[in-house]
């Protein structure tokens, strides 16, 4: 999910701060990691911050390159450790600002989404809808017969469809699954 990937990308930041304090030589290469990796996730999800995180990134290539930037606020002579750990600092802050506001912005979307998912399953569980699919074989069998089962009800379809709309086809089986956890 959108979310938790974005979420797990920030879990990661305390360990490349844990190397900036220790003067990890390895720093500057983790942090381009972190970035690219923090870019790929954004393009998958199709947002345009991911342009954000490469502008970022190109701040390390710069300083890799011995390119020094106004913004790092160096203090003393520069030397090209100063300036790595620098741009590395100023990188992971602009990118955390930037994920954390994406974060906030998306979570209350998420949060009517995961209201539409327990609805959804409430009235599928009333109606039926789970026993048709029970004993189909794997878990990806049955929740796939579930949404099929969700698609031609005339009371769920646009409630279903809402959900899609607010979180994308793949987010909406992952908090429909969410919200069964009890699917066989």
């Amino acid at each position: 999910m959108q979310l938790q990937e974005i979420n797990g990308q920030l879990r990661q930041v305390p360990r490349l701060i844990d190397k900036l304090e220790h003067r990890d030589p390895d720093l500057l290469e983790a942090v381009l990691r972190w970035l690219k990796q923090t870019e790929q996730i954004l393009e998958n999800h199709q947002l345009p911050l991911a342009s954000r995180i490469a502008a970022n990134r190109a701040l390390l290539v710069q300083a890799q390159r011995g390119q020094a930037a106004d913004t790092f606020g160096i203090v003393g002579k520069t030397t090209r450790r100063k300036l790595r750990d620098a741009a590395a600092s100023v990188a992971i802050r602009n990118s955390c600002e930037l994920l954390n506001t994406t974060v906030q912005s998306r979570q209350s979307v998420f949060d009517e989404a995961e209201k539409i998912a327990s609805q959804v399953v409430a009235v599928a569980r009333i109606k039926g809808l789970f026993s048709r699919c029970s004993g189909l074989g794997s878990h990806s069998q049955v929740l796939f017969c579930i949404k099929q089962e969700i698609a031609k009800d005339p009371d769920l379809i646009s409630a279903y469809t809402h959900l899609e709309g607010l979180v994308g086809v793949q987010d909406a089986l992952v908090l429909l699954d969410t919200a069964a956890p009890d699917l066989k």
